[in-house]
């Protein structure tokens, strides 16, 4: 696959995630990038084609899999257990 390719198959996951997960998820990518600008679901796109398009075959090969796994795991967490993440947050 092409960059593009990966991008938009990941900005399409991405926007299939219901909006508190994907607040979460572009939160947590912020976090893990350390991006001067945090990524938000307008610029995700240009955020991932530079960010990618900048990596290794290696790099981009581990990163996207990263993705995919941080895209799964907000999609599949449970809406208990995303509640009890969001109360938590609010006590502290």
């Amino acid at each position: 696959m092409s960059i593009p390719q990966i991008v938009a198959d990941l900005c399409a996951r991405v926007n299939d995630l219901e909006g508190t997960r994907k607040e979460r998820f572009l939160d947590w990518l912020n976090k893990h990038h350390r991006a001067s600008q945090p990524p938000t679901r307008e610029t995700l796109p240009i955020f991932l084609n530079t960010w990618l398009g900048s990596l290794s075959p290696q790099g981009l090969q581990w990163e996207v899999q990263l993705l995919l796994d941080e895209i799964n795991w907000w999609r599949n967490l449970s809406a208990a257990r995303l509640w009890h993440m969001l109360e938590a947050e609010r006590s502290i």
